[in-house]
């Protein structure tokens, strides 16, 4: 009876910043008491259900079950992480989506997709099947963020950190317990670090303001908002050193780490990297990233 028609489902894509958007989004809807369900590559939540999620994006059947259990448990919105695979294996085919949310992109699983155009072109593939009645927000300090809303029948909203666009943020201070941060000339702190996640926090400003949210509450929210799980993780050890944990798995992503710890760091310090390239999965990126650290280090 499909589900995604009785629910407002909002997909997240591109390279970086899906799962720290997604969930997000999540604690922020149901912290202002819009009843939210998740469905992300960490796991699949809502209420009190939780169960850990196998893939980025499930296949259609589990989708349409979870969102089904959404709907009967009068959940209003759903956030889904939707990645390349997924679009590509048509696991997204068929739902009803109320905004799709482009992050960025870079290189990353090309051992699936073979090219760099093959894997922008399955991205721009979700954009294509956005409705008219839906909503595209996109990073525009991405170079790919106009390709993906080419001929695309959704309303478009922008946001970004250096270009011109509708909903825009500032790094006004930034060290390890947090950043002030500006969006649309309204300052704010928060406890997460790095331009990256001002450009993830601004993309989950630009989706709860298009559902109706106050820019002062969404703000007021988003500077008591803790980090996710191993993204950009900080942990204190005994002997005032940190350890940094970052999901980091591309060589932007990596970049992104790097260069804002080097922002952070007085140069005085010993600057230690340990990388890893998992799953034997395009191993082309393996000597770009290894690059990153030797010059960042």
């Amino acid at each position: 009876d499909n589900p995604s028609k009785k629910i407002n489902l909002v997909g997240i894509t591109g390279t970086n910043g899906k799962t720290t958007v997604a969930t997000i989004l999540f604690n922020l809807f149901n912290k202002i008491g819009i009843k939210s369900g998740l469905i992300s590559t960490i796991n699949i939540q809502f209420g009190s259900f939780c169960i850990e999620n196998n893939h980025t994006t499930p296949d259609p059947k589990k989708i349409n079950e979870v969102l089904n259990k959404m709907v009967e448990n009068k959940i209003q919105f759903c956030f889904m992480e939707v990645s390349s695979h997924g679009i590509d294996q048509d696991r997204t085919n068929g739902l009803k989506f109320y905004c799709g949310v482009f992050t960025n992109l870079s290189r990353d699983h090309l051992d699936y997709h073979k090219s760099f155009s093959s894997y922008r072109d399955i991205k721009k593939k979700f954009f294509d099947n956005l409705n008219n009645e839906s909503f595209a927000i996109i990073n525009a300090d991405d170079r790919n963020a106009q390709f993906m809303v080419q001929n695309c029948s959704s309303k478009v909203k922008t946001y970004g950190i250096k270009n011109l666009a509708d909903n825009s943020a500032k790094v006004l201070e930034i060290d390890f317990s947090g950043m002030l941060l500006k969006i649309n000339n309204k300052e704010f702190w928060t406890p997460l670090i790095g331009k990256f996640n001002a450009s993830n926090l601004l993309a989950v400003f630009s989706v709860a303001s298009i559902a109706g949210i106050k820019s002062i509450e969404i703000l007021k929210i988003l500077s008591q908002t803790k980090g996710i799980s191993g993204r950009f993780q900080i942990i204190k050890t005994p002997n005032k050193a940190f350890v940094i944990v970052d999901y980091a798995h591309t060589p932007n992503s990596l970049e992104n780490v790097i260069e804002t710890i080097s922002q952070i760091r007085t140069n005085k310090e010993l600057f230690t990297a340990v990388i890893g390239c998992g799953g034997d999965r395009d191993s082309g990126k393996r000597s770009k990233m290894g690059k990153i650290v030797l010059n960042g280090c």
